[in-house]
């Protein structure tokens, strides 16, 4: 849906479709999900309550190289839940 962010705090919020900006049923726990998914990558991130949006709050000492990691790290992940999302018919994207 969106990714909003002040500074190295940033969120990532999730919707079933993205140009109408339907939310997904709460039963599906998308955020919960996905941050399930980082954390098999060694990345947490927090899923938000009553939203299905992960949160991210990085340590300001962090670095490019960091930061490039928690990115593809959260590729991966998202990479995972799609594919999850997708078999289970809970997303068409």
């Amino acid at each position: 849906g969106e990714v909003r962010g002040a500074g190295l705090l940033t969120g990532i919020e999730f919707v079933a479709d993205k140009t109408k900006k339907i939310r997904f049923e709460p039963k599906h726990k998308i955020g919960i999900r996905v941050s399930a998914a980082c954390l098999a990558e060694g990345l947490i991130a927090r899923a938000m309550p009553n939203a299905d949006l992960l949160a991210f709050s990085p340590p300001l000492c962090i670095t490019k190289n960091e930061v490039d990691e928690i990115v593809g790290r959260t590729k991966r992940a998202l990479d995972k839940a799609t594919e999850d999302f997708r078999k289970e018919g809970v997303w068409k994207g």
